[in-house]
């Protein structure tokens, strides 16, 4: 934390580069914190994802695997 003292006895440009210094040090924190947040969505969606699946890859495989053999059902009549 800067002095007391010191803001009280700087110059005018010393206060105008200490402002100037702690807005564009606030503006980085904001953007990183930024780029944090927006990590964490995307391993939340990730993680729903995961989960999603768990509940119900079972049932997409068999729906899939009933589904091929359909197609493969239909090729080979046609192929004959």
């Amino acid at each position: 934390m800067i002095p007391i003292s010191w803001l009280m006895s700087a110059s005018n440009d010393q206060l105008l580069h200490f402002e100037t210094a702690r807005l564009n040090k606030a503006a980085i924190l904001e953007k990183e914190a930024k780029a944090m947040r927006d990590e964490a969505d995307d391993q939340r969606i990730e993680a729903g994802v995961a989960a999603w699946l768990r509940e119900h890859r079972q049932e997409m495989l068999s729906t899939v695997g009933t589904h091929l053999e359909s197609v493969t059902e239909i090729s080979r009549k046609n192929v004959a």
